[in-house]
């Protein structure tokens, strides 16, 4: 819920829509920071679309333990219409999940491609919110294709994992490219109370 609120008063003019979550490198909590915004933001009201970005390895079907053969890749290609992909989260109201879908041979193609731009400003017109779970910035270009489409990004850092070094340098390729760095999340970080006594 924090994230949620200091997302939605990130900008002065309006709140963004399309909001991208990723890492510098794998395993540093995007794919459930992604979730769990999603739902936050959902149980505020307002339909929102949880899209899973990763072609490669796509994690939000299996986090959430969907059975579900068809997703992005489907709409890009032009094999699936949107209608027929995207579903409603059977437990929490106003949430509806776009998957990966098939692996595709050219994933980054696909999603620098014009129909990835086409499909982005059409979900706008039928979304509150749209959070896009998407490739650590530093392993393949998929992830930066994805910034530029996108309102904002919310770089994700695991504290004890992410080095400052990875962290610099995924920050500096969103900003070549121009994407909106809407802040850092650090998690995986146990906060221990600290009681300062006079003596």
């Amino acid at each position: 819920r924090t994230l949620r609120t200091a997302l939605l008063l990130s900008t002065p003019e309006q709140p963004p829509q399309v909001i991208l979550v990723t890492s510098a490198q794998p395993q540093e909590g995007k794919t459930s920071t992604a979730m769990n915004l999603a739902v936050s933001l959902a149980q505020r009201g307002g339909d929102i679309l949880l899209l899973d970005g990763d072609l490669r390895m796509p994690r939000i079907a299996r986090a959430l333990e969907i059975d579900w053969p068809y997703g992005l890749s489907n709409i890009l290609t032009g094999t699936h219409p949107a209608e027929q992909v995207i579903f409603q989260s059977p437990e929490v109201p106003n949430l509806y999940v776009l998957p990966s879908g098939p692996t595709p041979p050219n994933p980054a193609e696909l999603l620098g491609s014009e129909s990835m731009a086409r499909l982005l400003l059409a979900l706008r017109s039928r979304f509150a919110h749209i959070i896009i779970d998407s490739p650590p910035i530093l392993t393949i270009t998929d992830g930066t294709l994805l910034s530029v489409l996108a309102d904002g990004t919310v770089l994700v850092a695991r504290g004890s994992v992410t080095t400052r070094e990875s962290l610099r340098h995924a920050t500096n390729l969103l900003s070549k490219v121009g994407a909106k760095i809407l802040g850092v999340l650090l998690n995986g970080v146990v906060m221990v109370p600290f009681v300062m006594s006079v003596l």
